[in-house]
């Protein structure tokens, strides 16, 4: 079986970037801890992006 999946993504259309990250949740996953971990993964492509996109807010 061939697989691919998008863990951390940068897109960029005109002056506008999106970034995303990627979670699994299951069960007994703790959703604050969760939230913790996706924004460890966002926040160093936000931080790479931050000269080139800055003024664009990190939204929670």
């Amino acid at each position: 079986m061939d697989t691919c999946l998008t863990i951390r993504t940068l897109i960029v259309q005109g002056n506008t970037g999106y970034i995303q990250a990627g979670a699994g949740i299951v069960a007994d996953s703790d959703p604050c801890k969760a939230r913790e971990l996706v924004h460890g993964k966002l926040s160093p492509i936000y931080h790479t992006g931050e000269g080139i996109f800055s003024g664009i807010p990190l939204e929670t």
